[in-house]
């Protein structure tokens, strides 16, 4: 579920929450990785203070092999907290597919597809499909998820993630 996996982790009797440890640098050679407590809830039925994703589109739904054509994310992000970042992924059997979007945040700051800063709609145009080295069975389905994360007054993180969809990489498609 996460790039850490749980490690660590425990689960209620339901399988809905966990507690597990992550790290919150990210660095190999680091001798001392710092780690803290998480938690994580599959469909809590009060988002406490995480943020409230909504309105989240993936636009067109299909895109084409090796930068043939690109597709717009954008999604309405509702807190109180300030946002630490909105991201994008596309993920193909579970993990993030770096082919697709890699690393692509959403913005709202009126600029690359965004129609107004300021907003609470985060959105990233120009999103294609890049070869990095060839593998096998590009084409196909990914799901596409949207990630939110806030910072509260004391420091303390809180995030949201909503799979919003089906983005289709197709072969022969173009501009």
């Amino acid at each position: 579920m996460l790039t850490d996996g749980l490690p660590r982790g425990t689960m209620d009797a339901l399988g809905e929450n966990f507690l597990y440890v992550m790290r919150s640098v990210h660095c190999a050679d680091c001798a001392n990785q710092q780690q803290q407590l998480a938690t994580l809830s599959i469909d809590p039925v009060d988002l406490g203070e995480s943020p409230m994703i909504s309105g989240a589109t993936i636009t067109p739904d299909t895109i084409g092999l090796e930068e043939g054509s690109e597709v717009t994310a954008s999604a309405t992000i509702t807190t109180s907290l300030t946002v630490l970042g909105v991201g994008f992924a596309a993920l193909l059997d579970s993990s993030p597919d770096p082919v697709v979007g890699g690393g692509i945040l959403l913005l709202d700051d009126g600029q690359n597809g965004d129609a107004i800063a300021g907003d609470g709609i985060y959105t990233a145009a120009g999103i294609i499909h890049s070869m990095l080295e060839a593998q096998e069975g590009d084409a196909g389905p990914r799901t596409v998820r949207i990630a939110a994360e806030v910072a509260d007054a004391d420091g303390r993180r809180h995030a949201t993630a909503l799979d919003i969809g089906t983005l289709t990489i197709q072969a022969g498609l173009s501009h």
